[in-house]
């Protein structure tokens, strides 16, 4: 895989010097968009049919850093356990 289309790809969507994290690591009332997701195409499909997919935004609305988050997807909230959290790839 190249790289630097990677890095060009990335740049594309989410503006050249941003930092992508893990959507665990984002603060409560912070707003992100959704870059890409680690795992297969189960966990695709699943957040896929949450309204979740790579160029949409989002708000982290309550993490109390040991149980689900609730995040706020266009006019929907979503609870999203610990796991996911670690999978979904953001940039704030």
């Amino acid at each position: 895989m190249d790289t630097k289309k990677i890095i060009n790809d990335t740049d594309s969507m989410c503006g050249k010097g941003s930092v992508v994290m893990p959507l665990s690591l984002l603060d409560e009332g912070e707003t992100a968009k959704i870059i890409s997701f680690r795992g297969g195409r189960g966990i695709a499909n699943r957040l896929a049919a949450l309204g979740l997919t790579p160029g949409t935004e989002l708000i982290k609305i309550k993490d109390n850093h040991y149980g689900p988050a609730i995040i706020r997807v266009k006019e929907s909230r979503l609870a999203l356990g610990r796991g996911l959290l670690h999978r979904i790839d953001v940039v704030s």
